[in-house]
């Protein structure tokens, strides 16, 4: 994005050389041809202006993502006034954007009517870091799931249907295939584990230790839907002009595949902890597993099918 401000700047400066020039050469033509360079300006300036706009809406997304993580790792409290806030904020910063025109990245790169083979290779790289970071998501929630549910499924099912309301109350955008992808994960689990109840009431009599159901697995879900919310709004929140490039959406596209990289090697090793915590049974391993390689097929077909 900084490139692109450079760009435009050296563009401005080049226009106010041919303007200086024809102005001390003045003939009929010239007069046009001022006409229309004064023209190309006031387009500049507005490309300009919306591309500090979408300078400014990017790095606050990145900040945003930065400073929850910090708040996660201190107390819990300030990382869900932290979340309070950066939903709110990304509403409006929606809203605006809908004011404006502006588009989404998956409506400007994942259109039907997308014609040029560069704007075709960049469609495919931001559809296949969209459903890549959509199943890493899903899957670290499901594992989260299985986890408590085999130990605490009434609270699990009570978690899990706070989890879908919340996901669709705050979607920002209507009609948001990565939130509407969230739901049908959250909504398949629901419907899968009472197939995991009832194997588990048939081992009723097995000891089992539990994992009560505490401060520290509510800050957990808290970062997996910030991680959800935060993916909704980067990819389908409208911070884009239409006449966005190609190149800078392909970098965007790049860097929110890496930033998510540490968060979600974070939420896996602390899952692994809670794991190894339970002292799980053989037994209760493998269904686990079982349960949760029969979701993980589900889950790939939800995002494979994203719907653009």
């Amino acid at each position: 994005m900084d490139k692109v401000l450079r760009d435009i700047k050296v563009f401005e400066t080049t226009i106010d050389e041919i303007q200086d020039y024809y102005n001390r050469t003045l003939s009929l033509d010239d007069l046009v041809l001022l006409h229309h360079l004064d023209a190309l300006k006031i387009s500049i300036e507005e490309y300009k202006r919306q591309s500090q706009s979408l300078d400014q809406n990017l790095k606050q997304l990145q900040m945003d993502f930065i400073v929850f993580d910090l708040a996660a790792c201190s107390r819990s409290e300030l990382a869900r006034e932290k979340l309070q806030s950066c939903v709110e904020r990304w509403s409006e910063t929606t809203k605006e954007g809908e004011r404006k025109g502006y588009k989404s990245l998956l409506e400007l790169e994942l259109s039907k009517f997308v014609q040029s083979a560069e704007r075709v290779k960049t469609s495919d790289g931001i559809k296949a870091v969209t459903i890549h970071l959509g199943i890493r998501l899903s899957r670290i929630l499901v594992q989260y799931v299985l986890l408590f549910a085999w130990s605490e499924p009434d609270v699990m099912k009570k978690v899990l249907d706070i989890s879908r309301e919340t996901i669709r109350s705050r979607c920002f955008v209507k009609n948001s295939v990565v939130n509407h992808a969230f739901v049908s994960v959250v909504e398949l689990v629901l419907r899968e584990m009472r197939n995991l109840e009832r194997d588990a009431e048939d081992k009723k009599g097995e000891s089992m230790k539990k994992l009560p159901f505490g401060e520290r697995e509510n800050d957990l879900l808290d970062v997996i839907l910030f991680d959800v919310f935060y993916l909704e709004t980067a990819l389908c929140c409208p911070f884009f002009p239409t006449v966005s490039s190609n190149t800078g959406l392909q970098a965007f596209g790049l860097n929110l595949g890496e930033s998510f990289k540490p968060k979600l090697r974070k939420l896996s090793s602390k899952l692994n902890e809670c794991a190894r915590e339970l002292s799980l049974t053989r037994h209760e391993c493998l269904n686990i597993k079982k349960f949760g390689a029969m979701l993980d097929m589900r889950i790939i077909e939800i995002w494979s099918k994203l719907d653009v």
